[in-house]
């Protein structure tokens, strides 16, 4: 029992560089505790067998094959071993189709004025009046969807990576899923890469990375919002953009290429009707280097109706672009089913938040969070290749819930996450036992240590001030020939500026004010 979670621990083992046996101490007690409030009372659990100062050493030297004494994030390459290891416990569908989902949370840090590259992210505040956002960090998942077998929103973690100041949490996303298949090239060589993604993955952008890329292996599933303008693409002539489509003005659509009809079932157990249109190969209005006539793309609309009232069960429909030059291979039933396994990213976040406290680390060194949400993600593996052998244990008020009366019902992963001591107990570890330490010699007498600095929160909307062309040290900008710009003087516009100027330059290169005067005073050839 549990060898591909067995399989999974001793490579995972033999990967971390240093503290081997800490580290895999401390992804069990993540993995496996139910009380624990926080990153340092993980030291409570029978699974972490050192003392609690042994958490901070981990997380803050956590490396995957790297060198411990860099502060700096983990290299490429041993994401990339993270990336391979990750690949054996993955498998496509019948159609060597491999669907992922891309999406960014925040990490709330109200209060650390010692932490450095913080700005302000998106963040749902329920209070009415005021504004979602908060002074934090915001990381970027790449998650794989399997084939859901029941109800269980489970997914397979790929990577988490902090979106710095200066990028955006879209592009990152794409770069992501770009790099995890470029870790992999012994996939399959005919294998399809379908990205999810909200509607901010619909952009000039994410489109353009995906057109340009050179393998031609990926389509981007995106939402794009109605107030969205669609144009029928020209085969010839001066003209750029067909026929203009308000997507929220139904008397401007034109006609479609392709509608189908199919019943679904929705997460309730509600039997509806889904009925897809589709639009093939329309345009948008581009940019000077992005010309969105010479990229055309599909776009689909899904509508949700009663199959005995005929009613539609959402107010609105959903609008779908398809990005990709192999888009075409996946059929309007396949799009439709995909886009709605990406919720299942809202349910880790959520999960990871409240039970694998992968946003509680509260550190002002920024290398260390990045570490801590990396042990979480290693924490919810363990959860995923655990939970086809483990029969959900459901609290006494959920025994009588529909998902736990149906026969082989799929485990959730709380209720997988309740059993995890049970199943170390059983499987045992990779870690060797606690060796005695001896004590340090700690600090020296007088010794002392700097103060942290403070950082300010950056604000994206701010630009960069540009360079002042005033202060270019040339003659030829210069009022006076031959002299330069000097410090904070002002380029002489006045008889009193001119004389100011002057009495600087003399003191300056140690001149008689005298001397100069008459060197003024003798005549000298006009300029020409």
């Amino acid at each position: 029992m549990f060898s591909r979670l067995c399989t999974f621990r001793d490579k995972l083992y033999d990967l971390i560089s240093h503290r081997k046996a800490a580290t895999i101490n401390l992804i069990d007690a993540n993995t496996g505790s139910n009380n624990a409030e926080s990153p340092t009372q993980l030291s409570l659990s029978p699974s972490f067998r050192r003392k609690y100062n042994s958490i901070t050493k981990v997380i803050s030297e956590f490396k995957l094959n790297g060198d411990p004494k860099e502060s700096k994030d983990i290299p490429a390459d041993d994401r990339t071993k993270l990336f391979r290891l990750e690949k054996e416990f993955i498998e496509p569908d019948d159609k060597n189709h491999f669907t992922f989902a891309m999406d960014t949370t925040p990490q709330p840090r109200r209060h650390s004025p010692k932490l450095n590259d913080k700005s302000v992210v998106y963040y749902p505040n329920s209070a009415p009046g005021n504004n979602p956002i908060v002074v934090g960090h915001s990381y970027s998942l790449l998650a794989y969807l399997p084939e859901r077998q029941g109800n269980s929103p489970w997914i397979a973690p790929l990577d988490l990576r902090r979106v710095s100041t200066d990028e955006k949490g879209t592009q990152v996303g794409m770069q992501q899923l770009f790099d995890w298949i470029d870790a992999n090239p012994d996939l399959p060589p005919d294998s399809l890469y379908i990205g999810i993604g909200d509607s901010a993955y619909s952009s000039l952008a994410n489109q353009q990375q995906v057109e340009e890329r050179t393998q031609q292996d990926t389509v981007l599933i995106s939402r794009i919002p109605p107030r969205r303008n669609i144009y029928r693409l020209i085969a010839s002539g001066h003209r750029k953009y067909g026929e203009k489509m308000m997507l929220k003005d139904q008397k401007t659509h034109f006609a479609y290429d392709q509608q189908i009809s199919f019943p679904s079932q929705l997460k309730n157990g509600k039997q509806v009707e889904v009925t897809v249109t589709v639009w093939r190969d329309v345009v948008r209005r581009g940019t000077n280097k992005f010309k969105g006539y010479e990229h055309p793309f599909d776009l689909y609309r899904c509508t949700v109706t009663d199959p005995q009232t005929k009613k539609s069960v959402y107010a609105k429909p959903l609008w779908l672009t398809v990005f990709g030059k192999r888009r075409a291979e996946l059929s309007l039933e396949q799009i439709y089913h995909k886009y709605q396994e990406r919720p299942a990213v809202e349910h880790f976040f959520r999960f990871a938040k409240q039970h694998l406290l992968i946003a509680s680390f509260q550190t002002p060194v920024t290398e260390h969070e990045e570490n801590w949400w990396l042990i979480a993600l290693l924490s919810y593996w363990q959860l995923y290749l655990a939970k086809d052998e483990i029969q959900g244990l459901p609290h006494p008020w959920e025994k009588y819930a529909p998902h736990f009366k149906r026969p082989q019902a799929e485990s959730s992963p709380s209720s997988v996450k309740r059993c995890f001591d049970a199943v170390l107990r059983e499987i045992g570890t990779p870690a060797h036992e606690v060796l005695p330490a001896v004590a340090g010699s700690g600090r020296q007498a007088g010794e002392t240590q700097e103060p942290r600095k403070n950082h300010k929160v950056i604000f994206k909307s701010e630009k960069p001030k540009k360079e002042d062309k005033k202060k270019v040290d040339t003659a030829k900008n210069s009022k006076l020939p031959g002299c330069k710009k000097e410090g904070d003087i002002s380029h002489p516009e006045s008889l009193d500026k001119i004389a100011n100027t002057v009495r600087k330059l003399a003191h300056d290169n140690g001149c008689d004010i005298s001397d100069l005067i008459k060197k003024l005073s003798e005549p000298s050839p006009v300029p020409g």
